[in-house]
């Protein structure tokens, strides 16, 4: 079990935890529908790349949003929290079933 870390930004506070190499490329990796984060643990930490595993807004520990006011540019800016307070500037992004129009988001707009 990968423990949560916490990112705050004016869309609420938001769950995400970290596996593998601090000097490994990064990876954001984005769940689908009804999971959270906890979908991008392995039994094994990998070791030649940097896991970023966040929980979109209303799923596992991260706050509600109103899904009648949710934007891609919310999760884009939630990500952006997440990369500088782990001072990461480059990143790849991988979306799973329901995250993959909110990794090709992700993407577009940072």
């Amino acid at each position: 079990e990968c423990p949560a870390q916490f990112v705050e930004t004016r869309h609420g506070k938001f769950a995400f935890h970290v596996e593998g190499p601090a000097n490994a490329p990064a990876v954001v990796c984005v769940h689908g529908s009804n999971v959270s984060r906890k979908q991008w643990i392995f039994p094994t930490p990998p070791k030649d790349v940097r896991i970023v595993a966040i929980s979109r807004p209303g799923y596992g520990e991260s706050d509600e949003i109103d899904p009648g006011k949710f934007e891609y540019e919310m999760i884009a800016d939630i990500v952006k929290a997440v990369l500088d307070q782990l001072s990461i500037d480059k990143f790849h992004v991988m979306g799973h079933s329901g995250g993959g129009p909110h990794a090709v988001a992700i993407k577009a707009l940072l």
